[in-house]
């Protein structure tokens, strides 16, 4: 014969088994509850030119280390825009990081040969590290592209004035030759104390 204890563990025994799914699923809801509580989204990656964006805002406030962060940013999404890289040498060059500065200049020549600025700049980076050859190259360069500028606007302000005395005579008229260009001057530049100005967050058309 079962002794009544036994008897009354065998009868409580199928209620235990029928509350432990419950007891389980219960719990299994509230760890899924809160992790989903706790997650916060990710942020959405942002563009080349919103980092670009930031670094002008970083260099307008003088806050050059946060500027070249956000310049590299921009550079790893998008490395062939010439203003991102001609940027980060300005933040590296306020910096005090000359190399850096020339190399970031080297990749705007690189990308736009013609930029007279980029020369101008890396001519004074230069001269910060007593490398007076390599400044007068390049200030020498910078020097070339701007008569070769003022040759193309004498140009097509020669074009303009022919075309605007045209529509005001029925007669053809003859254009005026072009002045000749000054001769550059050799004397060494007055070691300049600052670099070009930045570009602003629309990337502009280069000239």
């Amino acid at each position: 014969m079962t002794p009544p204890c036994k008897r009354q563990a065998k009868v409580a025994n199928p209620q235990k088994k029928r509350l432990r799914p419950l007891i389980l699923l219960l719990v299994a809801l509230g760890v899924l509850l809160s992790f989903g509580c706790s997650a916060t989204p990710e942020p959405e990656p942002r563009s080349a030119l919103q980092y670009f964006q930031a670094g002008n805002l970083a260099l307008n406030r003088r806050d050059y280390s946060t500027s070249v962060w956000n310049y590299l940013r921009a550079i790893s999404l998008n490395d062939e825009t010439p203003e991102f890289h001609y940027n980060l040498g300005l933040a590296y060059y306020h910096i005090g990081n000359y190399p850096e500065a020339i190399d970031a200049f080297t990749s705007v020549e690189q990308l736009r040969p013609d930029h007279a600025d980029t020369y101008y700049n890396m001519a004074l980076a230069y001269h910060k590290l007593s490398r007076t050859d390599l400044a007068d190259k390049y200030y020498n360069r910078y020097q070339d592209l701007l008569s070769i500028r003022k040759a193309r606007q004498r140009l097509e302000q020669s074009k303009s004035d022919a075309q605007k005395a045209m529509s005001a005579s029925n007669t053809p008229s003859q254009t005026k030759p072009l002045a000749k260009p000054t001769r550059r001057s050799t004397k060494k530049s007055a070691s300049p104390t600052q670099p070009k100005a930045a570009f602003s967050n629309q990337v502009p058309k280069w000239d």
